[in-house]
């Protein structure tokens, strides 16, 4: 290999090492130029049972999120201790806030997404539990 056909192939890499990291950072700007703009409303659905002492937490953290558009949807599948009332008196004080609760005949998490997901009026649907931060 001569010297021309070195400077050539160490240009052609140089080259394509550039080019790739322009795709790069363009590609990055224009996810958070999206993630901007981005406006649809976000249901989080929240299924509970016996969860009073986690709530409270769970509930402070969504709202230091720096996205405004959702609503929060508590699912109460049949607390026994005080979940239930806490979560009425949290949603009269916060209008983004809905309580639910699973009928008599209805039991455990996956119906208390899918009376959730009935409730929801968002276009995007999150589910966390309720001992999440």
């Amino acid at each position: 290999m001569t010297l021309i056909e070195i400077v050539c192939v160490v240009i052609s890499i140089l080259y394509f090492l550039f080019i790739s990291c322009m795709v790069i950072q363009l590609a990055r700007k224009k996810s958070i130029n999206n993630f901007q703009s981005f406006d649809k409303k976000v249901s989080v659905l929240i299924p509970v049972r016996n969860e009073e002492n986690n709530l409270s937490s769970l509930l402070q953290s969504l709202k230091n999120q720096s996205y405004s558009n959702y609503e929060i949807i508590l699912i109460d599948d049949h607390s026994s201790d005080g979940t239930f009332d806490w979560m009425v008196k949290v949603a009269i004080e916060n209008k983004d806030i809905i309580v639910c609760q699973l009928p008599n005949s209805l039991h455990g998490k996956k119906n208390a997404i899918e009376q959730g997901i009935k409730a929801a009026s968002g276009e995007i649907i999150l589910t966390t539990d309720s001992d999440c931060i």
